[in-house]
């Protein structure tokens, strides 16, 4: 059986001090399945769902990602320069849902 190794995000706020590292904590938001808050360079914070994130060009000045506010069916865009911190504020909600998990419980509900 194949064992894929679980993240636990919820709470997690690294420090981003580089784009690179920029670009490597949206794709865990991205994969992510709770809510985030992002912060960014001209003091703003907004939490939502990152739904999509575009760090393909050569340009890293056009890298984005595009969230869904919380609470709201408005969406927005980011720039990756402008981001300061993202926090993985949201509950998880697929957290320990695991086919592991499900199959375990299985086995000794048969047994």
């Amino acid at each position: 059986m194949i064992q894929i190794e679980y993240e636990n995000l919820e709470g997690y706020n690294p420090s981003l001090d580089s784009l690179p590292m920029v670009r490597d904590v949206v794709d865990k938001a991205f994969s992510y399945r709770g809510d985030v808050t992002i912060s960014t360079r001209n003091g703003k914070a907004v939490e939502g769902y990152i739904y999509d994130r575009r760090a393909e060009a050569a340009d890293a000045d056009a890298w984005n990602l595009r969230l869904i506010i919380k609470d709201s069916t408005d969406r927005l865009t980011v720039l990756y320069k402008d981001i300061v911190s993202i926090c993985f504020s949201g509950k998880d909600p697929a957290a320990g849902k695991s086919f592991q998990t499900w199959l375990k419980k299985y086995q000794e509900k048969k047994a």
